[in-house]
């Protein structure tokens, strides 16, 4: 088991923590994204960089509406 904390651990009392390195938490996430292709909607095009800007004003706006700012 991975686990990824960013923050302090002692929430987690005597739990045993094992952690990867960031970098290979990195590319197990892109070899898994590869393999099984999950049905994301990022807004671009597979393989580029970020998101549009339209793309990410209806994500602030949405967020907005939704804690009412």
């Amino acid at each position: 088991m991975n686990l990824l904390v960013l923050g302090g651990t002692s929430f987690l009392g005597p739990a045993i923590v094992e952690s990867a390195p960031l970098a290979q938490t990195v590319r197990d996430t892109a070899q898994w994204m590869e393999k099984t292709r999950p049905d994301f909607d990022f807004g671009v095009k597979p393989g580029a960089p970020g998101i549009t800007r339209a793309r990410e004003a209806e994500l602030i706006a949405a967020w907005k509406a939704h804690t009412k700012i």
